[in-house]
Parts: structure tokens; C-alpha cells; sequence
């Protein structure tokens, strides 16, 4: 549901940066690199960020749109804050539970909040949304909501909007939904 939502916000409001933390296979940040953005992808698994190396290809997606990074999304962050770098649109899709190249460990309960803030520094001028995804039933949307609002309250006017929504699955024929997680959109024109 996010990938449609990217391809035609990125092209709408003419997206020109594009950061995908524990960006995974690359689905995102296909999506944003087909709707014309320049996509930073992060991820702490060489394996994951070769696979979307193999993705981005096989979806014929120029080369020097993607910029594939293996690193600690933190990490990362933390050093693009100091190198005052900016993005236009930022996607999060975090593990409940990781641990990093050096044995940190990641918990998103613990940990989502300050990556949250340092994210928010990282927001161009011209800032089109930020996408958040989680999978655990350890944070529940209205948790997410709070966060959001409180951690982005100064970008919240008329022309924002936060939506959050449940991810899911349909199975028996239709009828019924799994749950999967939350998707959590903050978009700011």
C-alpha cells in the first residue's frame, strides 16, 4: 500500500531526496526512485541491500538513482546530522528487535523515540513526508500516534497530515484481515 503512495507522491510534490532506513529489499525505495527521486538506502544486512542491488536492476531502475549503503541505520543517521545532510522524504521501516554489525542491539520499543528525533533533523525545507512501518504488537497506533505528534508537533499545521493505519493481509477469500503491523504517514503538503 505504501509503494503506489510513494511513486505518486514522489512525482506530485517532485521529490528530489529520498532516505529508506532498514530499507530491506529495496521495495521503497524502488517505489521512490521510479516516482524520480534520488533514494539514500540504508541497511545493516549486506546480504538485504544486495538483494536490492538485484531488485533495483531487475526493475530496470537507473543506477545513479539508488545509493546503497550497508551501515547501522543509527549510526547513519547520526553522521548525516553532522554532515547537515537533508532529506525531502524519509521511510522507516524498523525490526522490533535487531542487533548491529558490532553486536548493538536494537529494540524499537527502547529505541524508535530517539531515532525519531534525529530523523526529524534531518527534513529538508521543502519536505514532502516521512513513512513509518512497524511490526509488533509492542507499540499499538495510538502509541504511534503520540509519538508522531509529539516528536513532530513543530512541521503540524493545516497542511500536514498523520495518518495511521493497520497493515494486513486478506485471507479466506477475502472475508477475513491478519494483522501485520502499522503504517504510520506523516505528509507535510
Amino acid at each position: 500500500m505504501n509503494w503506489d503512495f510513494i511513486i505518486d507522491k514522489n512525482r506530485r510534490d517532485q521529490v528530489k531526496t529520498t532516505l529508506n532506513l532498514f530499507g530491506y529489499t529495496g521495495g521503497s525505495s524502488i517505489a521512490a526512485a521510479v516516482g524520480g527521486s534520488n533514494v539514500v538506502h540504508v541497511d545493516a544486512s549486506k546480504g538485504a541491500v544486495n538483494w536490492c542491488k538485484e531488485n533495483s536492476h531487475l526493475s530496470k531502475v537507473r543506477e545513479d538513482k539508488v545509493r546503497f549503503i550497508v551501515d547501522d541505520c543509527m549510526k547513519f543517521v547520526e553522521r548525516d546530522i553532522r554532515r547537515e545532510k537533508k532529506y525531502d522524504a524519509i521511510i522507516l521501516d524498523p525490526p522490533a528487535f535487531g542487533r548491529g554489525a558490532n553486536s548493538e542491539i536494537w529494540k524499537l520499543q527502547d529505541d524508535l523515540w530517539d531515532l525519531l528525533v534525529n530523523v526529524r533533523k534531518l527534513l529538508s525545507d521543502s519536505k514532502s513526508y516521512i513513512i513509518l512501518n512497524t511490526y509488533t504488537a509492542s507499540i499499538s497506533s495510538t502509541a504511534l500516534h503520540n509519538i508522531m505528534l509529539d516528536v513532530f508537533s513543530q512541521y503540524l499545521n493545516n497542511n500536514s497530515v498523520l495518518t495511521i493505519k493497520e497493515t494486513v493481509l486478506p485471507f479466506r477469500e477475502g472475508k477475513m484481515y491478519m494483522p501485520c503491523g502499522i503504517t504510520t504517514r506523516l505528509q507535510f503538503k
